[in-house]
């Protein structure tokens, strides 16, 4: 029979029992895997790379064109659009980049966090919800909720781009869940 390895909190059903939203979660409570990130370390060091690489040539073109303006003595009304344009252009791909690389930070700041400090809880799952985004792709709502240690019933949503849930067949109401439980704001659905 498998044993738990992560800390619990209380007492816990049979994994047996339990629906896992991702397959390595399981991997992770046995303790034969890593946590399952949302976001992998490369797809973070890219938007941490491309952020850098799109401000540093927007600057340097905006830099470029102000400059060209200048020396030429022309108005830059009268500077070709585009040229004039790419510097700020790639500065606010550099913006949106730096808030995709924000949000990413974060969550993985609380997916550390999580690792660290958090424990195992029992929850119930209250309802499933499959979207499709206008891609093509799908996201998982999973709403539970569970006891916290100190006594308190929580309950809320978490949202999934990478799932192991058969949306033919999803699981029903009531369904065991774990919860990686740190306080009442920071837990997440395993």
């Amino acid at each position: 029979m498998d044993a738990i390895s992560f800390r619990t909190l209380g007492p816990l059903p049979s994994l047996d029992s339990v629906v896992f939203i991702h397959k390595a979660s399981r991997d992770f409570v046995l303790g034969r895997g890593p946590f399952p990130v949302q976001h992998s370390a490369r797809v973070r060091t890219f938007f941490r790379i491309a952020t850098v690489v799109f401000a540093i040539v927007g600057a340097a073109l905006t830099l470029a064109a102000l400059g060209y303006a200048v020396a030429s003595g022309l108005p830059l009304s009268e500077m070709n659009g585009v040229f004039l344009m790419a510097g700020p252009g790639l500065l606010l791909i550099a913006a949106i980049y730096y808030l995709f690389n924000f949000f990413i930070r974060r969550r993985a700041g609380m997916e550390k966090q999580l690792v660290e400090r958090g424990g195992l809880l029992a929850g119930e799952l209250v309802s499933t919800k499959f979207r499709t985004d206008d891609n093509g792709g799908t996201t998982l709502r999973v709403e539970c909720r569970f006891t916290s240690p100190a006594g308190a019933g929580i309950s809320g949503k978490r949202h999934f781009s990478r799932y192991d849930v058969d949306r033919k067949s999803p699981p029903a109401a009531g369904a065991k869940l774990l919860v990686v439980y740190v306080d009442d704001k920071v837990w997440e659905v395993l």
